[in-house]
C-alpha cells in the first residue's frame, strides 16, 4: 500500500520496454467459460434424460451453446501489446487503445486477491488484478483499464517490472 499516487516517468528507469503481445491465458477462460459450460452440460443431460422433454429445452440447449461460442470468441480477440512506444490494449466491444508511455501520468494495480492480510487473507474473487493507467490531463483521453486477471502470468510479470505500479487492495 502506498500513501498516494505520484506522477512518475514509464517505463520505469530502470526498464526497458521489449515488444511483446500477449492473448487470454488459461485463468481467463477457467473464469469466463465456466458458468456457461456448466449450463449447456446441464441442459445437455436434460436433453438426453428419458422422460418427458419441455419444449424449452433444445432452444435453451442451443442459447446456452451460442453464448459459450461468443465468450470464447470475445476471449480470443482480448490482446495485450507492449511496444517500445507504449501499450495497446484491444477489447473486441470497446476497440483498441493505445497509450504512449511519454502520455502516462500514473499506474494502478488493483489486487483482488485478498481480503484482510497475512495468513488469514481469504481469497474472495475470482478476479485477480486490473491495471489502470492514467493518461495525463493535456492527452485528453480516458484511462486504459487491462483487465489482467484474463492474461497470463507473464503479462502481469512484464507490466508489473516495466511500469512499477502503486498497488492497491480492493
Amino acid at each position: 500500500m502506498s500513501n498516494g499516487i505520484f506522477i512518475h516517468s514509464y517505463p520505469a528507469p530502470d526498464a526497458q520496454a521489449i515488444p511483446i503481445s500477449y492473448n487470454s491465458g488459461a485463468w481467463g477462460y477457467y473464469v469466463s467459460c465456466l458458468f456457461p459450460f456448466a449450463v449447456t452440460c446441464i441442459f445437455a443431460a436434460a436433453l438426453f434424460d428419458t422422460g418427458q422433454k419441455p419444449s424449452w429445452l433444445i432452444p435453451a440447449l442451443m442459447i446456452s451453446i451460442v453464448a459459450l461460442l461468443l465468450v470464447v470468441a470475445f476471449l480470443r480477440a482480448l490482446r495485450l501489446e507492449i511496444t517500445t512506444d507504449g501499450i495497446s490494449y484491444t477489447n473486441p466491444i470497446r476497440g483498441a487503445k493505445f497509450l504512449m508511455f511519454s502520455e502516462m501520468s500514473a499506474v494502478v494495480l488493483m489486487d483482488y486477491r485478498h481480503e484482510g492480510g497475512g495468513a488469514a487473507s481469504v481469497s474472495r474473487s475470482l478476479r485477480r488484478w486490473t491495471m489502470v493507467i492514467t493518461p495525463k490531463i493535456e492527452t485528453g483521453k480516458a484511462p486504459l483499464k487491462i483487465p489482467l486477471t484474463f492474461f497470463p502470468r507473464d503479462a502481469y510479470n512484464e507490466l508489473v517490472r516495466l511500469l512499477k505500479p502503486e498497488v492497491w487492495e480492493a
